[in-house]
């Protein structure tokens, strides 16, 4: 028996590397391209300007040009972390004589004074548009992330010290310098340059850093985004999967479609909006900016692919409920007419019923008339989702890896050959993992507004983040 096993993971991994490098290659839309044209000597700030530009935290100056070397203003540095905050509201004005309530960063300005993350002058003004100088952009993105709560290395009293121009710093921001060289945003090179400008560049580089460098690591969790793309390139299901290896667990996370959030240069948008006018990787930037939980990874599949998953697979059981009986099989005949493919008989009643993976797509798309509209909608994919995790961890190697090799080209996604190998040889351990699920926003954290299409408004994305976070880490 360990013989036949040992041979099947072979196969399978051999399988895994030969089409990690060819039928899994990442879509062309992996990665918006940057349309700024004056970055190009500015190769080692690229990461960071991608990231800030995905994510709708720093825009450019032009639609062409993002201005790299010049320097970022204190107004703009707090703009850009009140963004990354998720934009809170805020009813308190007319703190400082020279902010606005029509100024672009007047909330940014007295949400930051409010919570303490900066402060302005005795005088009563704030001088928005001051250069930030390094020392106090060090001390907006402290405080910004101890606002998060997000985990970090403590400023050490003596590591800083390795850079020349320590003894400049100013007493007020000690402490955040220190923090900054401690999480490896700030201080790597040869000087610290507290009271100098910050440039553009810089700011982008080190909000990068400050976000990637403070997630979680206190647990091993791997998190990949699966998307259901529709006919017109919405994302019509999105779930992060979570695979936490320190409790054991996996865990399916729907993200509710409609919920109304800003799409980096394109204004106020419904979430499903972020993969058509931005893939994959936007949209993984997006749930990052928002809910604040990293995407190591992300794969997708449209309508059909999936279905072909789904057959590959042999179907499923499900149990129907009678108001979702027509609406299943009016949307399974209609996916089988668009792409062409066989009609096949629909349900009959309510109850348990065998659905092949045209009316699996159905049954997970399937909302008007029934329920309570995408809350319901998205119960029923993780009801799928955990149907079909069950069901493979009673298959056979052999069986896996037939099912593998007809499911798997149906999927696009960012997975390197290495990684797809390691979920591959976790695949006898992953099967033992318990699963639990949840949808984020939570129900009741939200206004569906009939004047935005039913849009999800009025979205508490601090509390949906603590949520989410508290079920995948733990």
């Amino acid at each position: 028996m360990k013989d036949t096993i040992k041979k099947a993971l072979v196969a399978i991994l051999a399988f895994a590397l030969a089409i990690g490098t060819v039928a899994f290659a990442p879509s062309p839309t992996e990665a918006a391209d940057l349309p700024f044209t004056d970055i190009s000597s500015y190769g080692w700030a690229r990461d960071g300007i991608q990231y800030v530009y995905d994510c709708g935290l720093m825009k450019g100056t032009t639609a062409t040009t993002f201005d790299p070397a010049g320097n970022i203003k204190r107004c703009d540095t707090l703009v850009t972390l009140w963004r990354l905050a998720g934009e809170p509201d805020t009813q308190i004005t007319g703190t400082f004589s020279d902010v606005y309530a029509n100024n672009y960063f007047a909330k940014a300005v007295e949400w930051a004074v409010s919570t303490d993350i900066f402060f302005g002058y005795d005088n009563g003004k704030f001088k928005p548009l001051e250069n930030a100088t390094r020392q106090d952009f060090a001390i907006m993105i402290y405080n910004t992330c101890e606002y998060l709560g997000r985990p970090s290395l403590p400023g050490d009293d003596e590591a800083y010290k390795a850079v020349a121009d320590y003894d400049k710093i100013s007493d007020y921001a000690l402490e955040a310098v220190k923090w900054c060289y401690s999480n490896g945003i700030m201080g790597q090179g040869s000087l610290f340059k507290p009271d100098q400008p910050i440039s553009r560049a810089e700011a982008a580089i080190m909000i990068s850093r400050m976000v990637k460098n403070t997630e979680p690591k206190e647990k091993d969790v791997m998190n990949i985004l699966m998307m259901g793309i529709d006919y017109h390139s919405y994302s019509d299901a999105t779930i992060l999967v979570s695979i936490n290896k320190t409790d054991k667990k996996i865990v399916f996370t729907s993200l509710l479609r409609d919920v109304f959030m800003e799409m980096n240069n394109l204004g106020m948008l419904k979430f499903n909006n972020a993969f058509r006018f931005g893939g994959p990787k936007a949209t993984a930037r997006i749930i990052e900016k928002e809910y604040g939980v990293h995407i190591d990874n992300y794969a997708f599949v449209k309508f059909n692919q999936m279905a072909n998953i789904f057959d590959a697979l042999g179907g499923l059981d499900i149990d129907i409920k009678e108001a979702e009986v027509e609406g299943v099989n009016n949307l399974a005949t209609e996916m089988q007419r668009k792409y062409k493919v066989e009609i096949t008989p629909g349900i009959t009643s309510a109850g348990i019923s065998h659905l092949d993976g045209y009316h699996l797509m159905g049954y997970c798309r399937v909302r008007k008339g029934v329920g309570n509209g995408d809350f319901d909608r998205t119960a029923r994919q993780r009801v799928v989702f955990t149907k079909m995790f069950e069901k493979i961890k009673t298959m056979s190697f052999p069986d896996l890896l037939a099912f593998f090799v007809v499911a798997m080209p149906n999927v696009k996604h960012n997975l390197k050959a290495a990684d797809f190998s390691q979920l591959i040889r976790m695949l006898p351990t992953l099967c033992t993992y318990t699963l639990e699920t949840q949808v984020i926003p939570e129900d009741g954290n939200y206004y569906m507004d009939p004047l935005l299409d039913y849009a999800l408004t009025g979205v508490d994305f601090r509390s949906a983040s603590t949520l989410m976070k508290q079920m995948i880490y733990g």
